[in-house]
């Protein structure tokens, strides 16, 4: 029996230890990125549900040719702005390009690609960053002076509507916002505290509906404030985990985090510039690419495939199973064991 024992966790631990480091990265500079237009500080995208990435970088929209291609073609151009946010419809193809503290808001179909036109502007509302809670509803966290707020957007065919639906506290700095995709876990960050709160969607939803705000402090915090880097959340990974990027502040070291969601415990941390320099994520969740800029170049990563761990756990189960089921029927030949 002991020698079965001692085989069993040979063959457990290993397969544990693999899925523990399901979200481990290896990153590469890659150059087939266009070069940023002249008044933006960093690109954004969005991953398109067929795995594409769309990449707007302050100018032009650039779309894959085939997921995970080297190849970027330019699909429209004249959306002018220091990317603050692209944000994706449920419907797959509306896409809204949020132009950062110039404020403009570009309505763009994936669809149907056209050039900028006075047409393309929906709206503007100054933010840092923003993403859809139902297809006319934006999110946008943005800052009004002394402090900054979660201002929800309605977005009409020419016009659109505001309300604060999370007033964050005074002092507070803007941040990046993600929505997790079971669409409720809603993440927010204070940049200059550096807490993270992690609320329900639909929580935020109804404030906007009823016209009646919800607390900032009645968001679940996640970990320590301060242990995390300020620009926020920048996606979920096929585990769970929290894509966490930027910095420490202003002029400190930054890079990339993954942290637990649950225990708020940071599992990794990621320089891809080797010089610990501030650090922005674009994360495709269909492809699983995770693009990285920082000191004026980009660098790639590749999740692992969650197919592969849901596999390596199945495969686990399984053998794990079979051999308790040898090990009882080994203990029972030798010596029977009464059930109770």
């Amino acid at each position: 029996m002991k020698t079965l024992s001692i085989a069993l966790c040979l063959l457990i631990v290993p397969a544990l230890v693999s899925l523990s480091s399901a979200d481990a990265l290896t990153f590469t500079e890659i150059h087939y990125f266009p070069d940023l237009a002249p008044y933006s500080y960093g690109y954004q995208g969005v991953g398109l549900s067929d795995g594409r990435l769309l990449l707007w970088n302050g100018d032009s929209i650039y779309i894959q040719s085939v997921p995970r291609s080297q190849t970027l073609s330019l699909v429209a151009s004249g959306y002018a702005g220091d990317p603050g946010f692209v944000a994706l419809a449920a419907d797959g193809h509306s896409v809204i390009l949020g132009a950062g503290y110039s404020g403009a808001l570009y309505r763009f179909d994936v669809n149907a690609p056209v050039n900028y036109t006075p047409a393309s502007k929906i709206c503007n509302v100054s933010h840092f960053s923003g993403l859809f809670l139902r297809d006319d509803l934006l999110l946008v966290d943005a800052g009004n002076g002394t402090r900054s707020d979660l201002i929800a957007v309605g977005i009409g065919e020419t016009s659109c509507t505001y309300a604060v639906v999370v007033a964050k506290p005074d002092l507070s700095h803007s941040c990046n916002l993600c929505l997790a995709p079971d669409g409720h876990a809603l993440y927010a960050m204070d940049g200059n505290t550096g807490k993270l709160q992690r609320f329900d969607a639909l929580d935020i939803i109804n404030a906007y509906d009823t016209k009646t705000p919800f607390p900032w402090a009645s968001g679940e915090t996640i970990g320590t404030s301060g242990d995390f880097y300020k620009l926020g959340v920048c996606g979920i990974t096929p585990t769970g985990n929290l894509i966490i990027a930027g910095s420490e502040g202003w002029l400190l070291p930054g890079g990339i985090q993954i942290v637990d969601p649950q225990t708020g415990n940071i599992i990794d941390e990621y320089d891809p510039s080797g010089i610990a320099a501030y650090t922005s994520v674009i994360y495709n969740q269909y492809s699983h690419d995770l693009f990285a800029y920082t000191n004026g170049k980009v660098y790639r990563a590749l999740l692992p495939d969650p197919r592969l761990h849901l596999g390596d756990t199945v495969t686990l189960s399984i053998l794990t199973a079979v051999y308790l089921v040898v090990g009882i029927c080994y203990l029972r030949k030798r010596r029977p064991v009464p059930f109770i």
